[in-house]
């Protein structure tokens, strides 16, 4: 009888050890599967991940004008985790983006996913603010900042109103001047200094950088002409639209360059360290009718009758400074109307009574003293008057394929 019972213990303990086995078993499976399941999800999410970034390079890349027509395909990598390829499809105004990503392969885990977009051309107003600058201060010193609209008429007829605490005469309170910087200290008012607006700090925009012409009607680089010299009583005319490009351009004495017609100008900026340099009585002057964009590879110093637009209408004057223009001057006897971006030039308004009816973009901004801006309040609506450069593509439609 024992030795029954002791058989009986060890077939129990036996079918015991078996049932434990088959459970340990079934769980380690259970494991395993579950765990190939997780490494796969976060494997999918890393692939998604990368078909994203593909999508950014790719949207960074056309934004920059950096890829070729027509687009070739777009590769990266990121370390550790993977790789993406881009296609890119165009029509007129938008672009389709196609992105996918490969996870790294772990344990043969291997996970791709795909994501495709639509991005459209939107033009990005460079001028919602009166002045703004990016990196540096807005000093207003014994100045003053409104607004006018110039669709109602002249800025004269419209100023109309008194400030009894500064003595100004001024026409609307709709100005804004804003900065990216945080320091409450950015936008300084000093002495008798006002806005007729509001101020904002920190603010976080879209800046492009001014993309100059790739291709010239008249290109007078490195010949005798390519220095622009225009002094005594001449006047030097451009009176065939199209675009110009110089090594310098000095006008002095009573020099005038004489503008005729929508034209595009840009002045290298590598040969004199003031690449406009207008002194005594000299002049641009921008007839009625007539269009500039007018590009700077340096400096710009404006001095005796400055440059003079002959249209009411500021925009159908604008001054692009690219990332080596550092200095803007203004110290002309006469008011000059147009539009000025420059982000990376420090811009000084000065002169004895210096004004400026426009919109300014820079770095810093100096104005005064005695100096007034009036910014041209039909800027903020218009449409489809700044160069391509100022626009940018923008995903409209996301999908997973």
């Amino acid at each position: 009888m024992k030795d029954n019972s002791k058989g009986y213990i060890l077939i129990l303990s036996l079918v015991i050890a078996i049932a434990l086995f088959i459970y340990l078993g079934a769980v380690m499976t259970r494991f395993v599967v579950q765990r190939k399941q997780i490494d796969y999800s976060y494997h999918k999410e890393r692939a998604l991940a990368l078909a994203e970034s593909g999508i950014d390079v790719a949207l960074f890349c056309l934004n920059e004008k950096n890829l070729s027509q027509p687009y070739p395909e777009v590769s990266g990598a990121i370390p550790d985790m993977g790789t993406f390829l881009v296609t890119i499809t165009s029509s007129t105004t938008s672009v389709t983006i196609t992105s996918t990503g490969y996870s790294t392969q772990v344990n043969k885990i291997k996970a791709e996913r795909t994501v495709e977009v639509t991005a459209e051309l939107q033009e990005i107003n460079l001028f919602n603010y009166s002045l703004f600058t990016v990196q540096g201060p807005v000093q207003l010193n014994d100045s003053f900042v409104d607004s006018y609209d110039s669709r109602l008429g002249s800025y004269e007829d419209q100023a109309t109103n008194y400030d009894p605490g500064t003595g100004y005469t001024y026409a609307n309170s709709n100005a804004s001047v804003g900065t990216g910087l945080t320091d409450p200290d950015a936008i300084s008012l000093n002495g008798n200094s006002m806005i007729f607006g509001d101020t904002n700090l920190g603010v976080k925009v879209e800046l492009p950088q001014p993309v100059p012409p790739a291709s010239f009607d008249y290109d007078y680089s490195g010949t005798p002409q390519g220095i622009l010299s225009i002094s005594g009583n001449d006047v030097y005319k451009l009176n065939n639209p199209g675009t110009y490009r110089y090594d310098a351009i000095s006008i002095s004495g009573n020099g005038v360059l004489e503008i005729n017609a929508p034209v595009t100008i840009y002045v290298a900026g590598d040969v004199r360290v003031n690449d406009l340099d207008i002194t005594g009585h000299g002049e641009i002057r921008v007839a009625t009718g007539s269009t500039v964009n007018f590009y700077v590879g340096g400096n710009l110093k404006i001095a005796g009758n400055g440059i003079v637009n002959l249209n009411s209408d500021p925009s159908a004057l604008a001054i692009y400074g690219t990332q080596k223009t550092e200095n803007i001057q203004f110290q002309g006897n006469a008011a000059f109307r147009g539009l000025i971006y420059a982000p990376y030039a420090d811009v000084t308004v000065k002169g004895s009574t210096p004004v400026l009816y426009g919109a300014v973009v820079a770095n810093s901004i100096d104005i005064g003293p005695n100096g007034e801006i009036h910014y041209d309040e039909a800027i903020r609506d218009k449409k489809n008057f700044l160069p391509s450069w100022a626009s940018i593509y923008r995903i409209v439609f996301w999908k997973e394929k």
